[in-house]
């Protein structure tokens, strides 16, 4: 059962490849929600810490099932692989940094200083890192679809 929920998960089946795009979308925008709507409060630090976590250990298993369910070549690995993991990696830091100093930002507002939470301030750092976002994920869908 471990198996087939894998090879749904991570676009691979009986060694052929399938164009699950949406699957892939849905995991990705559940990712970015969640992070995004966990960082409003205080206690956003330990369960981004936990999403960040699951994150790697999806991309780690990733990468295992794709390498044992393909025979490894050189090209596969620099022009299928890299990008494609690189471009996965710089997606995780990003949505990770915002939710971490978000929470960040929410705990030192309401525990420590005596600030009045600006929440101006903070919706417009939040949107300028959503447009980050949709370009990494837009270049990410790009590449799966035209270079793989």
């Amino acid at each position: 059962n471990l198996i087939n929920l894998c090879k749904y998960i991570f676009f691979y089946k009986d060694n052929e490849i399938t164009n699950n795009y949406n699957l892939y979308m849905t995991i990705t925008g559940v990712y970015i929600f969640l992070s995004l709507f966990i960082s409003t409060s205080f206690l956003g630090i330990f369960f981004n810490s936990f999403i960040i976590f699951s994150k790697g250990i999806q991309l780690t298993l990733a990468t295992i099932f794709y390498f044992t369910l393909n025979e490894f070549s050189m090209g596969m690995f620099f022009l299928g692989y890299i990008p494609q993991m690189l471009i996965e990696l710089i997606l995780v830091y990003v949505i990770s940094i915002i939710s971490l100093r978000l929470s960040l930002n929410c705990l030192t507002i309401s525990f420590i200083t005596r600030e009045v939470f600006n929440s101006r301030k903070i919706i417009n750092y939040v949107l300028d890192y959503v447009i980050i976002i949709l370009i990494i994920v837009t270049i990410s869908m790009a590449f799966k679809v035209y270079a793989l």
